[in-house]
């Protein structure tokens, strides 16, 4: 089995290689990130300078090779492929849906709204809204505050919190560049129930509960993991549904607002995988063997018959750091308990990565500039790191 990994910026990606040998793939990639190629599990990396590059590099290597999955990891690249103009049954090849009928919902806030309201999903009310008076009004009809959301974007970028009418001068700008998504702010608790589907159906996912941000409304730095055997078998049965809906087939991050009440409300779903595709490693739920029991006899997830009779009153909760958002100070005090959380199988790659990330603190990176051109390429080759 061959897999092929695409992606511009590499962080998505790290995790991905250790998480498909373990299936049994042998795997290429396709991107700029240089330090791939200190991935044990990695067969060939095919570099593109730009993500637009991206959907011709995917063309090339499928007339070479007959990969049985392709991951695409990063929402540009998604959108580029959706808006080329190659055949809808090679795009359905390359994205993870099933068919051209859910292409709407890949990249885009408004279409994900739209899919999971037209499915009967619970999702937070919104308007779409394409001039400033249209904003102002939703506002008005969303009741405050709501968030205004550019309809392609990721990573919390592009999301604004407004509750007066004065600052929706804000959008508009970006107003400029195309319609926005103004949508309902739900009051509850976070979650992150990130998972994997093929053909529509649930092979895997992980329940999480962010606890702290890289910055506001940005990626999370550390979280509380429930295993699955801990899990309300109802969230089972919302995620199959949803599957269903995004006519999913692959990593969908997914992200909803539990309310007081314990409803639901799903708000993203993006799809591709996020930077933790790989941690439920670390509480006993790997993925790994979910996915190769489904290749070998399309077997799908189902609640554990542990979880109905779960007792959440006596489980704590495992809280895991992802160890490259954790703060320097923090990794090398090993804060969190941050060291027994480094997916440490892909051990070049990890350390790296790790390395990279102690010579950007200001004062090396400072100092680094002051290092010629010509000796930094002599210190690369005899350190045999992509880093200097």
């Amino acid at each position: 089995m061959e897999a092929l990994l695409i992606g511009y910026e590499g962080h998505l990606l790290w995790q991905l290689p250790a998480l498909l040998s373990r299936v049994g793939f042998t795997v290429d990639v396709i991107s700029n990130s240089t330090y791939l190629k200190r991935s044990q599990y990695i067969r060939s990396v095919f570099n593109i300078p730009h993500p637009s590059s991206a959907t011709n590099e995917i063309i090339q290597q499928l007339d070479k090779k007959n990969y049985s999955w392709i991951i695409i990891t990063q929402d540009q690249i998604l959108q580029e492929v959706v808006n080329s103009n190659i055949s809808d049954e090679i795009k359905c090849r390359i994205l993870p849906v099933t068919s051209s009928l859910h292409f709407n919902h890949i990249s885009s806030k408004i279409g994900l709204s739209h899919t999971l309201c037209k499915a009967g999903i619970l999702t937070p009310k919104f308007r779409v809204i394409t001039k400033l008076s249209e904003a102002e009004q939703a506002l008005h009809e969303l009741s405050p505050p709501v968030f205004f959301k550019v309809d392609a974007s990721c990573g919390g970028r592009g999301v604004y919190e407004l509750s007066h009418k004065q600052q929706c001068k804000k959008l508009i700008k970006l107003l400029k560049q195309g319609p926005m998504l103004a949508q309902e702010k739900i009051f509850g608790t976070e979650i992150d129930l990130s998972a994997l589907f093929f053909e529509g159906k649930l092979i895997h996912f992980s329940y999480s509960i962010p606890v702290k941000s890289v910055y506001n409304h940005g990626p999370s730095s550390l979280r509380y993991y429930f295993p699955l055997k801990y899990v309300d078998p109802e969230i089972f049965q919302e995620l199959t549904q949803l599957g269903k809906a995004l006519g999913a087939n692959g990593f969908v991050t997914i992200s909803c607002i539990e309310r007081p009440d314990k409803k639901r409300f799903y708000i993203e779903a993006d799809m591709r995988p996020n930077a933790w595709v790989d941690f439920t490693q670390f509480i006993g739920d790997d993925a790994a063997p979910m996915i190769r029991a489904w290749l070998a006899s399309n077997s799908t997830l189902t609640p554990s018959t542990e979880s109905k009779d779960r007792d959440l009153s006596t489980f704590k909760p495992i809280l895991i750091p992802h160890f490259l958002r954790t703060p320097l100070l923090s990794l090398l005090i090993n804060h969190n308990k941050v060291w027994k959380y480094i997916p440490n199988q892909d051990t070049a790659l990890i350390s790296i990565l790790l390395f990279k990330k102690i010579i950007q603190i200001p004062f090396l990176e400072y100092i680094r500039n002051f290092i010629p051109q010509n000796l930094r390429q002599q210190l690369k080759r005899y350190l045999r790191f992509y880093i200097i």
